[in-house]
C-alpha cells in the first residue's frame, strides 16, 4: 500500500475548476431568486410541443428544456439548472483557451475570473433562455478555431462545422460567429486549407445538422425569416457606436477592460500572438456587423471569450511577483462581488434598487426600458403569477355555467405562456394568442363567442367583437414597463368565428 498515491489536482486544473464551481454554486443557490421571466415562460410553453423548429427559438434549448422538465419537473431550480451548468462550463473553457495560448495556472485563473465576474454571463446563467447557449457555442467554437490554428488537423474542421450547426440551432446569433469565422479563415494562413476537402466537409456537417430545422421552416412558411426581418426593423437597439461600446464594457464588467482591451491590440499587432490573430478578426468583424445591423450590445458578449483568454496570457507575462498576482485576482473577485446583484438576484428588490443607486452601475441587457424601480431584464420576472391570479378573480365572478364558455386570448405570447404555466393552479382554460409560436396552436377549440382578452387595444377589439367591456387593469410594483397597466377585457359577439379570423391574427410581438 505504500506505493499507492492519492490522486492530485494540478494547479492549472484547480485554477479552472474553482471559478467554474463558484459560478455553478451561485446560480444553484439563487435559482429561485425573483421569478420566471417572460422569455423563460415562453420557452417553457414551446417545450410542451417539441419540434424541429420554432419561430424565434432554436430547437436545441427548447428540446433540452423539455427533457429537463421530464426529469426535474417545473421547479425553478430544475428549469434553470442547464443554464447554470452552461455558464460554469463557459468559465472553465475560457481558461482552457488561455492554456492553448500558453498561459499557466495564473493566466488561466485570470481569464476564468474575467468570465466569472461578467454581469452578462451571470445573467445568462440565471435564466432559462438561449443566451447562455450562444455564449457556450461561441466559446467552444473559439477553442476549436485555436486548435485549428495550432494543428490544422482535419478533425477540427469537422468539429467546427458541428459546433456551428448545433450553435445556430441553439441561438440564431451564432450566425455572427459563422460569418466571423469565415472571414477569419480567409484573412489568416488558414485560407490555404480552403483548397482541401476538409473545410467543405465541415460546412456539409453544419448543413446536415440543420436539415430537420430547415424542413420544419419550409413546411411552416419560413416564419423565422419573417421574425428576423421584424427584429431588424423594429427592435434594433438604435444605439450609436459610443453607447454600444459603453454598454459592452458594463456587460463585461468595467474592471475587466484592463484585461481584454489590451488583448485585442496584442492579438491584432503583437508578433507573439500572431498565430491567434484570427480571434482579433473575429471580434472586430462581429462588432462591426452588429453595430451596422443595429443589434443589441449583449449579443456581442460571447465574442469576448478569446480576448479574456489572451488577456490572461498577457497578464501572466507582465505580472511575475506573487503578491502582485494575488492582488490582481483579489481585485477581480472583489469587483465581481460588487456587481454580483446585477447578474444574480442576491438582493431583495427594494435592496437592489437602493444598491444600484449607491454604486451608480446600471446594466440593460439590451432592454433600455426601465421602470423607476428595476431594470427591464429583472422587471420581466415580476407579475407573472399575479396575472394568473387576476384572471382567476375575473373568472370567479362568473356563474359556473357561463365561466366554461369563456376562453382566454392574449395579445402576446409571454402573457399566454404566463397564464398557461401559473393558470394550472387556478384551473384556468389554456390561453391562445396570435403571437409567434402560439399562432401555430390555433384557437384551441374556442369559438370566440366569449373571451377574456389580455392586453389588446380597445379600438382593435371593437373591429372584431360587438361587445367589449374593460374588466380591470393589471399592474405590479416591479413589473416590466412593457406590461404595465395591462388591460383585461370581456369580449363577445364576434364579427366572425375565431377559427375563421385566426389566419389574420398572426403577429410577431
Amino acid at each position: 500500500m505504500s506505493g499507492m498515491h492519492s490522486p492530485q489536482i494540478s494547479r492549472a486544473t484547480l485554477a479552472l475548476l474553482l471559478p467554474a464551481a463558484v459560478q455553478l454554486v451561485l446560480h444553484l443557490a439563487y435559482a429561485t431568486g425573483y421569478g420566471l421571466g417572460g422569455d423563460e415562460l415562453y420557452a417553457i410553453a414551446c417545450s410542451t410541443t417539441p419540434a424541429a423548429g420554432y419561430v424565434d427559438l432554436g430547437p436545441v434549448p427548447v428540446l433540452l428544456l423539455a427533457l429537463q422538465r421530464m426529469i426535474g419537473g417545473d421547479a425553478m431550480l430544475a428549469l434553470r439548472f442547464i443554464s447554470a451548468v452552461i455558464t460554469a462550463v463557459t468559465v472553465y473553457c475560457t481558461g482552457l483557451i488561455a492554456h492553448r495560448m500558453g498561459a499557466g495556472a495564473f493566466g488561466q485563473l485570470v481569464a476564468a475570473c474575467c468570465a466569472l465576474i461578467a454581469p452578462a454571463l451571470l445573467m445568462a446563467g440565471h435564466v432559462a433562455t438561449p443566451f447562455g447557449f450562444a455564449i457556450l457555442g461561441w466559446t467552444v467554437g473559439t477553442y476549436v478555431v485555436i486548435r485549428l490554428l495550432q494543428e490544422g488537423r482535419p478533425l477540427w474542421w469537422v468539429l467546427l462545422g458541428l459546433v456551428s450547426g448545433l450553435g445556430f440551432l441553439s441561438s440564431f446569433s451564432m450566425a455572427f460567429f459563422i460569418a466571423a469565422a469565415v472571414i477569419a479563415v480567409l484573412a489568416t494562413p488558414l485560407r490555404k486549407q480552403v483548397m482541401t476537402v476538409w473545410p467543405w466537409v465541415g460546412m456539409v456537417t453544419a448543413l446536415v445538422v440543420m436539415i430537420p430545422w430547415a424542413v420544419w421552416q419550409s413546411a411552416h412558411g419560413w416564419p423565422t425569416v419573417e421574425w428576423f426581418q421584424v427584429m431588424f426593423s423594429r427592435r434594433a437597439s438604435g444605439m450609436n457606436v459610443t453607447n454600444f461600446l459603453i454598454e459592452q464594457v458594463r456587460l463585461l464588467h468595467p474592471v475587466s477592460i484592463v484585461i481584454w482591451l489590451p488583448a485585442l491590440g496584442a492579438l491584432a499587432f503583437a508578433a507573439r500572438f500572431r498565430p491567434w490573430k484570427a480571434l482579433a478578426w473575429m471580434y472586430v468583424v462581429t462588432a462591426s456587423l452588429m453595430i451596422v445591423t443595429g443589434m443589441e450590445p449583449h449579443y456581442l458578449v460571447p465574442a469576448v471569450v478569446g480576448l479574456f483568454a489572451a488577456g490572461g496570457a498577457i497578464v501572466e507575462k507582465v505580472i511575475a511577483k506573487t503578491w502582485m498576482r494575488v492582488t490582481t485576482v483579489s481585485m477581480l473577485v472583489l469587483a465581481g462581488a460588487a456587481t454580483l446583484p446585477m447578474g444574480v438576484p442576491v438582493l431583495a428588490p427594494r435592496m437592489f434598487i437602493e444598491y444600484e443607486k449607491i454604486i451608480g452601475f446600471r446594466m440593460t441587457m439590451g432592454d433600455t426600458a426601465y421602470t423607476d424601480r428595476l431594470p427591464g431584464y429583472y422587471g420581466t420576472m415580476f407579475g407573472r403569477k399575479e396575472l394568473a391570479g387576476v384572471l382567476n378573480a375575473v373568472f370567479s365572478t362568473m356563474p359556473l355555467d357561463e365561466r366554461i364558455r369563456y376562453g382566454i386570448f392574449c395579445e402576446n405570447a409571454e402573457q399566454a405562456a404566463s397564464l398557461d404555466f401559473y393558470g394550472k393552479d387556478f384551473a384556468l382554460p389554456p390561453a391562445v394568442s396570435g403571437d409567434r409560436q402560439y399562432w401555430f396552436r390555433g384557437p384551441g377549440g374556442f369559438t370566440g363567442e366569449r373571451l377574456v382578452v389580455v392586453g389588446a387595444r380597445e379600438d382593435g377589439l371593437r373591429t372584431l367583437f360587438g361587445e367589449v367591456h374593460l374588466r380591470m387593469r393589471f399592474r405590479d410594483e416591479y413589473l416590466h414597463p412593457g406590461n404595465s397597466m395591462t388591460p383585461v377585457w370581456l369580449a363577445g359577439q364576434p364579427a366572425t368565428p375565431l377559427a375563421d379570423a385566426w389566419p389574420g391574427l398572426w403577429c410577431i410581438r
